[in-house]
């Protein structure tokens, strides 16, 4: 299996990147992205990854 370098970013509701967790070397299929929210304040984000061809957004609520 070919390995793509995949871009991670956390974005607020306002559009803004608020964190980037770097690029990661991933191949196709399922894989497990995982990262502190500590420093994220209540709300809801969106997680961007992106490689190659592909691309996908993610919503998740943080509520501590």
């Amino acid at each position: 299996m070919n390995a793509v370098d995949v871009k991670v970013s956390v974005v607020n509701v306002m559009g803004q990147v608020v964190k980037t967790m770097g690029t990661q070397n991933l191949v196709q299929g399922g894989n497990l992205i995982s990262a502190s929210v500590a420093e994220l304040q209540n709300g809801m984000y969106f997680l961007q990854v992106s490689g190659g061809q592909a691309a996908a957004t993610y919503r998740f609520v943080v509520n501590k």
